[in-house]
Parts: structure tokens; sequence; C-alpha cells
């Protein structure tokens, strides 16, 4: 990567690396993207998600045993 710059491009790629990457340059910066309303409405979905995706297993589970001893 360096031959024709000197190494010059490598030393870049480290400080963008050390300062948070090359895009915006902004790893210590904190953007709030949703309100308090919104996460914890998400945070609702997501554990009624939770709670349908355990009870699909239980279901899965009870169909295979069900099909398991009629064959």
């Amino acid at each position: 990567m360096g031959g024709r710059n000197g190494g010059r491009m490598e030393g870049e790629e480290l400080k963008q690396q050390q300062n948070g990457g090359g895009v915006g340059g902004n790893a210590g910066l904190y953007v709030k993207v949703m309100t308090d309303e919104q996460m914890e409405l998400l945070r609702r979905q997501i554990s009624v998600y939770a709670t349908i995706c355990e009870q699909l297993v239980e279901m899965h589970k009870a169909s295979t045993a069900q099909q398991d001893s009629v064959a």
C-alpha cells in the first residue's frame, strides 16, 4: 500500500482507525435517533416478538413429538 507515496497512505489509514474511521470521524459523538417513547415501544415490540418465538418453538416441539409418536 505504501510503495509510491512512501507509506503516507498507511499512516492516514491508521490515524482514521484511531480517530473512529474515515467517514465522518465522529466515533465519540452520540446522536439520538429515536425518542424515548419510540425506544420504549420498540422494547415492548421486541418483548412480544420474543414471547411469540418462544411459543412457536414450544408448538413445534409438541407437533414434532406428536408426529414421532404417530409414526
